[in-house]
């Protein structure tokens, strides 16, 4: 018996962890959260020619929206609140996927021959702006 669980992957292992931890007002959130995170992350690895992908996915899908159902039946979190939810965790990894972490755009360091291009063409928008600020300022006066 033991050497079974010892060959268990680690997903198995949290796995029963969360089903000894069951659903309650207390952890409803949390749950939802985590439930959400892992199908998505699981609909985002998935792959038509990986069968045990698929199979990770439908299992994880099916284990957020039991949980789900659960949580709304039971009166421990809204409908709404599930789709504010959902909502916020699809925008959080839309931007972690676009490359923006913590409300900063994560770029790729540039070229020393791209810092030269990126700063000559600043120096033009600075100079038209200029431009621009001092026609303004001349209309003003009249």
């Amino acid at each position: 018996m033991k050497e079974r669980e010892k060959n268990q992957s680690p997903e198995k292992s949290d796995e029963k962890q969360q089903q000894a931890d069951p659903l309650s007002p207390q952890n409803v959130q949390e749950k939802m959260k985590e439930g959400y995170e892992n199908y998505k992350q699981k609909q985002q690895q998935e792959s038509a020619q990986n069968v045990d992908s698929i199979l990770d996915r439908v299992t994880a899908e099916e284990k957020y929206y039991s949980t789900k159902t659960q949580a709304i039946k039971n009166g421990w979190i809204t409908k709404e609140e599930v789709v504010k939810l959902e909502h916020q965790i699809d925008s959080t990894m839309t931007k972690n996927e676009k490359g923006v972490m913590n409300g900063q755009v994560q770029e790729q360091s540039l070229t020393f021959q791209e810092r030269i291009e990126v700063g000559s063409q600043m120096q033009f928008q600075k100079r038209t702006g200029t431009v621009k600020k001092k026609k303004e300022e001349q209309e003003l006066e009249r």
